[in-house]
Order: C-alpha cells, then sequence, then structure tokens
C-alpha cells in the first residue's frame, strides 16, 4: 500500500532517477492510502512525542489503513518506534529482515 505521505516525500527527493524508480514502485502497489484530518491530528500527536513530522505522518497513515507492519530502511524511525513500544500499535521493521522471517 502507499499513501499520500510517502508520495509528498518522494515528490521531494532531489534526485530524479531515484524519484522516477521510487514512483514507478508506489504505482505498483495498486492502492494509495489519503490523508484525513482524523490522520493528521494522530502524527501531530506523534510529532509531538519525538517522531519526524513524515515518519509520524507514515505511521498515523499506516494505523489508519490498518497496516500491521510498516518496513522502513530508515534505522532512526525503527529505533524511535522500539523504545515507543506497543502504544504505536503498528510494527516497524526493516524489509530485508521481515521478508527472512517470511515462510
Amino acid at each position: 500500500m502507499s499513501s499520500e505521505a510517502l508520495e509528498a516525500e518522494n515528490a521531494m527527493n532531489p534526485q530524479p532517477e531515484r524519484r522516477s524508480r521510487a514512483s514507478e514502485l508506489l504505482a505498483r502497489f495498486g492502492r494509495t492510502f489519503r490523508v484525513t484530518p482524523s490522520v493528521e491530528d494522530r502524527a501531530e500527536r506523534l510529532e509531538r512525542s519525538g517522531f519526524g513530522s513524515f515518519d509520524a505522518l507514515h505511521l498515523a497513515c499506516a494505523k489508519a489503513a490498518g497496516v500491521e507492519v510498516l518496513l522502513t530502511c530508515d534505522e532512526a524511525l525503527r529505533r524511535r518506534a522500539r523504545a515507543s513500544g506497543k502504544r504505536l500499535l503498528v510494527s516497524v521493521e526493516n524489509p530485508v529482515d521481515f521478508l527472512r522471517r517470511r515462510p
């Protein structure tokens, strides 16, 4: 699943080739989660608890969309999510580690 938050963050990527490849990948997901006022409220609360603005928005979108696992290569986000414990209600994992555990 993609989200408006992912699309917005990708649009800010200063590297055209990476931006283009990421856009192609996001288009394959088929479904884009829209940011709603309740998602924005949740993201603001997450920001106040120490998450960066896009990280908070990604987490809020994932929670609202019913996603169980948010995959990211962002180690700082993963560390902060681990420190937050179960209150995030969304697991934040490295995609490679996640896929290695799958049968």
